[in-house]
């Protein structure tokens, strides 16, 4: 029953990613205890953070907040979670957005709650974090957790008139780590126009993979490499990053995992907006393509009209689990050389 409930829910998580994708909302799960549901929800013409947690059988869990939910106002009028991780001692950590009331623009934040589900007061102010970068639109898409319990915020910050990557490093008090980049915050360029980072994976040695996409004439998707300073690794790829642009039409990835042999998987959507296939790519851990998966590197997958990776997870067996679809929910089980099982 809870591997229904299981599949039922990551499905669920697809679609809101999706959403979250489009118009800033966001539901993301783990399944390290109970199943933990984080995102939004609509109070008062705002949003504030909200935060579910179930038993295995599916039903809301009565020792979690109030009747298994968490609602949480961060005092503006758009408080979003996009993603969430859970720490080895079960306290939550849910990363999202806040809008600022000084700029209108919204800023980078963090929620962390106790396993009972109270905010920990030990982190940031009242359990939250936040960080404006420049005082313009600063978007969270994803977050990751070390071992050291140092925190990472992926997403983009708005410089120049233009979006760009930027990661975050929090100590695990929340406090900005100085070690890393500039005063804990490293932002970089790769497009012209806008970047669109998307996801975050930490590697065996510590470095960073970031995945995404960015405008040119067409989207193209891109994974980067950033070391444990902060700065791009100039042995992955051309200056850090690895690009994709398949026939020039529109690349994105929205998930990465790591292999424990170190190869890379990014996931997304190759084609255009309404007629999307899927989109799945392994790299060596240079960051060229590895021609022992699909062909060269590269598998589209056509099942209907839209069809979108939106996460994956590593089975034991090393075969890929990815959640994904547009106008329908979709499963997809894919051999370790990228075909579907």
């Amino acid at each position: 029953a809870f591997v229904g409930y299981a599949l039922l829910l990551s499905l669920m998580v697809g679609l809101f990613q999706l959403i979250m994708g489009m118009f800033r909302l966001g539901v993301l799960l783990n399944f390290l205890s109970h199943p933990v549901i984080a995102g939004f929800v609509n109070a008062g013409g705002g949003q504030d953070f909200i935060v579910t947690r179930y038993l295995h059988d599916g039903s809301p869990d009565p020792d979690f907040g109030m009747n298994g939910v968490v609602s949480y106002d961060g005092g503006t009028v758009a408080d979003v979670g996009v993603d969430l991780v859970i720490q080895p001692d079960g306290k939550i950590l849910v990363g999202g957005n806040v809008n600022n009331v000084s700029t209108t623009h919204d800023d980078y934040a963090m929620l962390r709650l106790t396993p009972d589900g109270n905010p920990d007061n030990s982190f940031g102010t009242g359990g939250l974090v936040v960080t404006d970068i420049e005082g313009q639109w600063d978007n969270v898409y994803a977050m990751a957790l070390q071992d050291d319990g140092k925190i990472l915020l992926a997403g983009e910050s708005y410089s120049l008139n233009f979006r760009r990557v930027c990661v975050n490093r929090y100590l695990p008090d929340g406090s900005l780590d100085s070690d890393f980049c500039c005063g804990g915050i490293a932002p970089f360029k790769i497009g012209m126009e806008n970047d669109h980072p998307r996801d975050i994976a930490i590697q065996e040695n510590g470095m960073y993979i970031i995945a995404g996409y960015f405008d040119d004439l067409s989207d193209q998707a891109f994974i980067s490499r950033m070391d444990t300073d902060g700065n791009l690794d100039n042995e992955f790829g051309i200056n850090g990053t690895a690009t994709l642009d398949i026939g020039g039409k529109d690349d994105r990835f929205n998930t990465v995992v790591i292999q424990p042999d170190g190869k890379i998987i990014a996931g997304g959507m190759n084609g255009e907006p309404g007629n999307w296939d899927y989109l799945f790519v392994r790299y060596n851990s240079d960051g060229s393509l590895d021609p022992s998966f699909g062909s060269n590197g590269i598998i589209l997958i056509d099942f209907s009209i839209n069809d979108i990776a939106l996460d994956m997870v590593l089975q034991d067996d090393d075969k890929i689990l990815c959640t994904g679809g547009g106008y329908q929910f979709e499963l997809l089980l894919l051999n370790e050389n990228g075909y579907p099982d």
